[in-house]
């Protein structure tokens, strides 16, 4: 449902960028992604196939890409997969996060699964107070 969101968003597929963090959300989201593909004709580029990351982006290619090569990318829309993760495990991760937050230009989504979402709000205020200060002490 969130990709199907994703790809009807009122953005060029160029301008959406889907960054996993593991191979389950990998493999998920690229079920996914080839259902949109079939029902939408939304085309998408795994940045995470090793075969492909030379490939440049065509306008009409919804991007895929893990957390950690996301560095350097940029896109008007990002979809964040597995995002509780970083959270779980803390400040080693929130140099990371950092990373993967400002490839947004306008708007970012976090999706987390459901699971495992409860509790993390006091995690989750404390974990982005030390990814602001490395937001801030990079300035």
């Amino acid at each position: 449902e969130t990709l199907q969101a994703f790809a009807e968003a009122d953005v060029e597929p160029f301008q959406l960028l889907i960054l996993v963090r593991g191979k389950s959300d990998r493999r998920r989201c690229l079920s996914a992604l080839e259902q949109v593909k079939r029902n939408q004709g939304v085309s998408f580029l795994d940045l995470t196939d090793d075969r492909c990351k030379r490939n440049s982006p065509r306008s009409d290619q919804i991007r895929l890409c893990t957390y950690e090569s996301s560095r350097g990318l940029e896109a008007e829309v990002v979809l964040l997969l597995s995002f509780e993760q970083l959270i779980e495990e803390n400040r080693k991760d929130a140099n990371l996060a950092h990373v993967v937050l400002s490839r947004a230009i306008n708007k970012c989504i976090i999706v987390l699964k459901k699971e495992r979402s409860q509790g993390l709000q006091p995690l989750f205020e404390r974990f982005m107070i030390s990814v602001e200060k490395i937001a801030n002490d990079s300035l």
